[in-house]
């Protein structure tokens, strides 16, 4: 026998099995039909054999339990269950009443009409009836004589919210859900990082490119966490659009919470994974729209930082044509002469490939640049730089011979760039979001201000808009150890936007400007985040806290983070460096030297414990290998 109709049966009818199978076989084992058929046929017989109350189950005595445990106090519940399992739920409930005309005693409750029509005499008896129901219909008379009159049944009368609400969660718990206290929930869950997945270190002269992989997936990855919250005026999942309660189109939704199951559009919406929906009670609140978090990138990331514009570090999309046949044309339209000196240079493609070309020494890098494009036609489309590896060095004249530019034998780099328009549009809706209260005219003003500056001052190679996408990746990070993110995001916008090399009051300057922005924005210098901004963009100037000079102290304050995210390219890996190293030294090519000898003076670079753990010994030893490349 079905188990799923049966326990379907017994939720609803309150029978036995044995006699629910006598149904649902007759019914051919359609729920529905079987219900109703029970209803029509043998409701005088539940009512006198006092089977209607079914016995209570150990989860709902355990709901009691939980209930007495919590009290009144607003509690999350959660359903937990699985997409697959949405997906075979039960049909739709349906609303059946009893089918009895005939008087009855007014102590015994009377079974409702399954007719949408009553007769005029049968409304008197429920008028005498002195009952009410939440689940009657709304009567509309359509008059007639006592026997020929009809009443027509509309809508079902609106129930109390409160009441209502109430009922969803004894439901649930009914049916396992558990009640959950927010603040121990709260200890559990971590936080995502902002980009997850395999990366690929790039490869030397010594070294074939190698797939990192990512940290292990958490178990939430596999889940799907969702929220669904109960106002007085409706009910809303997430941080969605708000939903009444009497809407028909919401009904099945709310039944599926009733029975304990995870309705069918948030199992299609989860996209397999297994959904844990959790249960908010907040009847005794009117809807409000949901505060815009203010979180810097999420989603699919992308890498940032690189010289003039963003590194894909990700194998461009696919394409079509056979690989070894694209090589071989590419080495036919190189014309080879072999009775020349020729060389072979080692490619090492942003995607991690690797591609060795056969050149003679009269070949220019232009050649170099039309044999990638045409052994991987993906590239034809897209603007890619070329590098030496040791010392690193942008291969700009690509009218150079392989001798004149000192190539043979060689290994360089391919690093493909596309516009930072990606960039641009986050780092705008951030910029939007942190200012919300600002009237609109002085936020597009200012956000055209500092893209501007940060687009078309030539002077930037480091400092431009993808180091500030960069500092604001750590700051979503850590964003739960920072007390004031509003401050340090104007900080990150604010802190190089006036800006010269070669001038020593670059600080000074950025913060005339946020000042500026300040009295247009209402900020006034009572405000805290007026005192703070100015604070960490002063302090850029020396990047020197007390717990920078100290072996053993580390600091936790906004403004130790908040320099920390500035420095962290020196910290990275030393494939990654020569980026940020060819930029430094493209930008302070007049002082880059004396710049990274003062940093390995201080005791500490990083002033915070987790930024020093992770990126001290890396950026000490990036340093150090730079200072010998600018010497020799």
């Amino acid at each position: 026998m079905n188990f799923v109709l049966t326990r379907c049966w017994l939720r609803r009818t309150g029978v036995d099995a044995t006699r629910g199978q006598f149904y649902l076989e007759s019914a051919q084992w359609d729920l529905q039909l079987a219900v109703g058929s029970f209803f029509e046929t043998a409701g005088e017989d539940i009512a006198a054999e006092g089977q209607h109350n079914p016995v209570p189950s150990e989860e709902h005595e355990r709901a009691q339990q939980l209930q007495q445990m919590f009290g009144n106090r607003p509690v999350t519940e959660r359903v937990s269950n699985s997409a697959s399992d949405a997906e075979m739920s039960s049909p739709p409930d349906i609303t059946s009443s009893a089918a009895n005309t005939q008087k009855q005693p007014k102590s015994a409750p009377k079974p409702k009409s399954s007719s949408n029509f009553a007769t005029l005499d049968s409304l008197r008896q429920e008028m005498d009836s002195g009952e009410s129901s939440d689940d009657e219909h709304q009567a509309f008379y359509a008059g007639g004589s006592e026997r020929s009159g009809q009443q027509v049944l509309g809508p079902k009368k609106p129930k109390n919210t409160n009441e209502m609400v109430t009922n969803v969660f004894s439901s649930a718990k009914e049916h396992g859900a558990e009640v959950v206290d927010p603040s121990e929930e709260a200890k559990v869950k971590k936080r995502a990082n902002a980009f997850g997945g395999t990366g690929f270190k790039l490869g030397s002269t010594s070294q074939e490119s190698a797939p990192i992989a990512g940290p292990p997936a958490a178990q939430g990855s596999r889940n799907q966490e969702m929220v669904l919250k109960f106002w007085s005026n409706g009910f809303s999942v997430d941080d969605g659009p708000l939903r009444e309660y009497n809407d028909p189109q919401n009904q099945e939704f709310l039944n599926s919470i009733k029975r304990g199951e995870i309705p069918r559009e948030l199992a299609q919406k989860s996209g397999g994974k297994e959904v844990h929906l959790n249960l908010e009670d907040h009847k005794n609140e009117d809807y409000s729209l949901p505060k815009r978090r203010l979180q810097a990138f999420s989603g699919e990331g992308f890498r940032l930082g690189n010289p003039t514009a963003e590194v894909v570090t990700s194998a461009p999309n696919p394409s079509h044509t056979d690989p070894n046949v694209s090589e071989s044309e590419a080495v036919k339209d190189l014309n080879v002469d072999p009775n020349l000196p020729t060389t072979s240079i080692q490619i090492r493609l942003s995607d991690g490939t690797r591609l060795v070309v056969k050149l003679n020494l009269v070949h220019t890098i232009a050649h170099i640049r039309q044999f990638i494009c045409t052994s991987r036609p993906t590239y034809s489309a897209t603007n890619f730089v070329l590098m030496t590896t040791f010392p690193n060095k942008e291969l700009t004249d690509e009218t150079l011979t392989i001798k004149d530019a000192n190539l043979a034998n060689a290994s360089i780099l391919q690093l493909a760039l596309i516009m930072s328009a990606q960039v641009i549009e986050k780092l705008e809706q951030l910029w939007s979001i942190l200012n919300e209260s600002v009237t609109e005219e002085v936020r597009l003003k200012w956000w055209q201000t500092i893209q501007n500056e940060y687009k078309d001052n030539q002077l930037r190679k480091h400092y431009d808009l993808n180091h500030i996408a960069n500092m604001f990746i750590h700051l979503d990070e850590n964003q739960m150890k920072i007390k004031s993110a509003r401050s340090v995001s104007y900080a990150i916008f604010f802190k190089n936007l006036s800006y010269d090399p070669k001038c020593v009051d670059n600080e000074e300057k950025s913060i005339d400007l946020f000042k500026q922005f300040a009295k247009e924005a209402d900020i006034n210098d009572t405000n805290p985040i007026y005192t703070e901004v100015i604070e960490l963009i002063l302090l850029t100037k020396t990047h020197l806290t007390e717990e920078h000079k100290s072996e053993t102290l580390f600091g936790t304050q906004d403004i130790h983070y908040f320099l920390d995210f500035d420095l962290s390219y020196l910290g990275s890996d030393s494939d990654n460096y020569t980026l940020y190293a060819l930029s430094i030294r493209n930008e302070y090519d007049f002082m880059s030297e004396t710049v990274l000898k003062s940093l390995l003076e201080i005791p500490k670079i990083y002033s915070t414990q987790e930024f020093y753990d992770k990126y001290e010994t890396k950026a000490r030893n990036n340093i150090k290998n730079e200072i010998e490349v600018l010497e020799a």
